[in-house]
């Protein structure tokens, strides 16, 4: 894909988001909505201006262009179900029909529609984590993360062995641990063994909904701002929590 038909499309996509954001914001005033553009992932993962960083930085060859661009849209759809919709129906299904947490058996169907709105915001959090891993391995490497994938190594274990063995990206290198956290506590047993939401419905556990919304919250305009700085052909400059020391600077690890 040249880069004129990759603005092209990008162009495209983006017109379909900036219509589906003008819709749902269509009432609220301006001054919230510069507040939404400067604090929401969406808003901020404007994929124009990773094609003019791309393009300036001079990184990465122009031949792989043209699969980053679709798995970017994945990833940013990802995001707008995640952020602009499910969030949106916790509010207008659960908690503005009266939910209370406290409470919760006062209205078993929304508890019930609360817990399936939780499974899909579990199943969809390491959707969006998939397709970033995915990602950065294909622009740094030139092929797919699952082939690399053999034997008893899980795909996560050979993205991160990735990034710790590579400067540019090891700022993602505390990420494992979060992921890893959300998979024993939600993914795995919500999926494979027994159901966590099936736990708190019977009041063996309670489930905090910040934990639920953990990978999506964690620094995605961060990793983003990251991205563009790389392949800007720049080096990494934006960190979190994650990355500090316990006397409380950055990790000189992630500097490199």
């Amino acid at each position: 894909m040249s880069m004129e038909k990759a603005q092209q499309v990008v162009e495209e996509f983006e017109a379909i988001i900036e219509s589906a954001i003008e819709q749902k914001y269509a009432l609220y005033s301006p001054e919230l909505r510069e507040v939404l553009h400067k604090t929401r992932s969406v808003w901020q993962w404007n994929l124009r201006r990773f094609l003019d960083a791309y393009s300036q930085g001079d990184v990465y060859p122009i031949e792989r262009l043209d699969k980053l661009i679709y798995q970017l849209f994945d990833i940013k759809l990802q995001l707008y179900y995640i952020m602009e919709v499910d969030l949106g129906l916790y509010n207008q299904l659960v908690y503005n029909l009266g939910y209370d947490r406290n409470n919760p058996f006062a209205l078993p169907h929304v508890l019930l529609t609360r817990l399936s709105l939780d499974q899909t915001l579990i199943a969809k959090s390491r959707i969006l984590w998939e397709r970033i891993m995915n990602f950065v391995y294909f622009l740094e490497q030139g092929n797919e993360l699952e082939k690399k994938v053999s034997g008893n190594k899980s795909k996560r274990k050979v993205f991160f062995d990735f990034v710790r063995s590579n400067p540019r990206w090891r700022f993602l290198e505390p990420y494992e641990g979060v992921l890893g956290r959300y998979d024993g506590a939600y993914r795995t047993p919500e999926f494979h063994k027994a159901s966590v939401l099936r736990a708190e419905l019977f009041g063996n556990r309670s489930i905090d909904p910040n934990e639920l919304l953990e990978l999506v919250n964690r620094s995605m305009i961060v990793i983003w701002n990251n991205i563009l700085s790389i392949v800007g052909g720049c080096k990494v400059e934006h960190f979190t929590d994650l990355h500090r020391t316990p006397e409380g600077g950055i990790d000189p690890r992630y500097l490199e």
